[in-house]
C-alpha cells in the first residue's frame, strides 16, 4: 500500500472536532482542501529530520495545516547563534534539547496534533526504524552526507521525502521518491563536501522562505492539492529574487489515488430546480445566505438569513425543526464547503445551493423571458 492509499483510507476513520472545525476554518474554505483534505492532513504521519534553521519553519508550517502525527528527530542542543534564524526556540531553550524545545513550542500553537520528539542522529542504522510508520520524511538538515543517508534509507523503503538546503543567499527544494525513479543521487552524482550554515552563513529569512515551500510540498503530497516537484528542483536567489523551477529525473508514473476521491462532495446539494419545487409544494425551507460585500441583493420570494462564516464555524447551526437549512453563496463553492464541514460535526444536516444565487438569479431571469402560451377563445 502506497503512502497516498493509505492516507486516503485512513482519513475516513478520523473525525474533526468542533474546536477543530474552528481552527482549521480557513482551510475548510478552501477549494482544493475542504474537510476532505484536512481530513487526511490530520490522518497523515510525517517525519521531520531536524529541528534548525529549515525544520523550524517547516514543523511550524505543518502543525499549523493539522498534520496528525509529526516527528522531530535531532540530536543537537540550543546554542545562542541558532535563534536568530530558529524561531520556534527562545533565549530559556539554550542548552536544551532541539528537539524537546520544538515539541514544547509547537504543541502551546496546536494542541489537535500529536508531536513526538527523538534526540538521535539519522543514519544508516536506526533510519529504517525512525522512518517506520511514516508516509513522508523531511530533509531539514544542513548536511550532504546527512541527505544522502535520508535518501539511501528512503529507497530501500520505498518512501517519498522533501529535499530542502540552504546556501548564504539562496536555496532549494524538490520532491524525491526513489521508489518511482527519483534520486538524490541524480543531483549530485557524487559524495563531496559542502559548506554547512554554520560555516557559509545564512540570513534567517531565507531559510523560512525554503523552510515554508517545503511544507508547502508536504501539504501537496498530502492532500492531492495543486502538483508537487517530484522530480523537479526549485531554486531561490534571494538577492535576484528569482525562482527557478528544472526537471532532473523521468519519473514513472505516479497513481493518481486523488482523481477518484472528489474533494467535494454534491451529497449535500440542492439544485435550483429542486428548491423550486420545494416552493411549489410549501415544503418548509430555510435559506441562509452568506453575503460577500460586493454581492447584490436577490429575491428567493421569501426571508432570507444573512450569516456569517466564522459564526457558523464557531456557533454551528440551530436545528430548524422541520424546515431544511440550505446554506447560499454567490457562486456555490464556499457554501458547499461549508455544508460538508458542518455536517462533519454530525450535529446538523445542513444543504447548500448549487450554483448559488447566480444560478437562481439566472433561473429567475430565463423563466421571466420564456414565453406564456394564451388561449383564445
Amino acid at each position: 500500500m502506497s503512502y497516498l492509499e493509505r492516507i486516503v483510507k485512513a482519513s475516513a476513520e478520523v473525525k474533526l472536532e468542533s474546536d477543530e472545525l474552528n481552527y482549521y476554518s480557513r482551510h475548510l474554505l478552501l477549494p482544493g482542501v475542504g474537510t476532505r483534505g484536512q481530513l487526511k492532513l490530520k490522518a497523515a504521519r510525517v517525519l521531520v529530520v531536524g529541528a534548525g534553521g529549515l525544520g523550524c519553519p517547516v514543523l511550524s508550517g505543518l502543525v499549523g495545516a493539522g498534520v496528525g502525527t509529526l516527528c522531530i528527530v535531532d540530536d543537537d542542543c540550543v546554542t545562542a547563534s541558532n535563534l536568530a534564524r530558529q524561531w520556534l526556540h527562545g533565549h530559556e531553550a539554550i542548552g536544551a534539547a532541539k528537539v524537546k524545545s520544538a515539541q514544547a513550542a509547537l504543541s502551546a500553537r496546536n494542541p489537535f496534533v500529536e508531536i513526538k520528539a527523538i534526540r538521535e542522529r539519522f543514519t544508516l542504522g536506526n533510519g529504517a526504524q525512525l522512518c517506520a510508520g511514516y508516509d513522508l520524511v523531511v530533509d531539514a538538515t544542513d548536511s550532504l552526507h546527512s541527505r544522502e543517508i535520508i535518501d539511501q534509507v528512503c529507497a530501500e523503503i520505498g518512501c517519498p521525502w522533501v529535499h530542502g538546503a540552504l546556501y548564504r543567499n539562496s536555496g532549494q527544494v524538490a520532491v524525491l521518491w526513489p521508489k518511482k525513479g527519483a534520486r538524490y543521487a541524480q543531483l549530485f552524482a557524487q559524495s563531496g563536501s559542502e559548506s554547512n550554515c554554520s560555516e557559509a552563513g545564512v540570513l534567517g529569512a531565507v531559510a523560512s522562505i525554503i523552510g515554508n515551500l517545503q511544507a508547502l510540498e508536504v501539504i501537496k503530497l498530502i492532500t492531492g492539492l495543486g502538483q508537487p516537484l517530484f522530480g523537479q528542483l526549485l531554486t531561490f536567489d534571494l538577492l535576484a529574487q528569482q525562482l527557478h523551477t528544472f526537471s532532473f529525473a523521468q519519473l514513472d508514473r505516479i497513481e493518481p489515488i486523488f482523481d477518484t476521491d472528489q474533494p467535494v462532495t454534491n451529497a449535500y446539494g440542492i439544485s435550483v430546480e429542486s428548491l423550486q419545487q420545494m416552493r411549489s409544494i410549501q415544503t418548509p425551507v430555510r435559506l441562509l445566505e452568506l453575503r460577500s460585500e460586493d454581492s447584490h441583493p436577490v429575491d428567493f420570494g421569501q426571508t432570507v438569513e444573512s450569516i456569517e462564516i466564522d459564526q457558523i464555524l464557531t456557533e454551528g447551526l440551530a436545528e430548524s425543526g422541520t424546515a431544511k437549512a440550505i446554506l447560499i453563496c454567490p457562486s456555490g463553492s464556499m457554501s458547499a464547503l461549508l455544508a460538508e464541514a458542518l455536517n462533519s460535526r454530525n450535529e446538523v444536516s445542513v444543504y447548500y445551493l448549487e450554483g448559488g444565487s447566480a444560478a437562481w438569479s439566472e433561473a429567475t431571469m430565463q423563466s421571466k423571458k420564456s414565453p406564456t402560451t394564451q388561449t383564445k377563445d
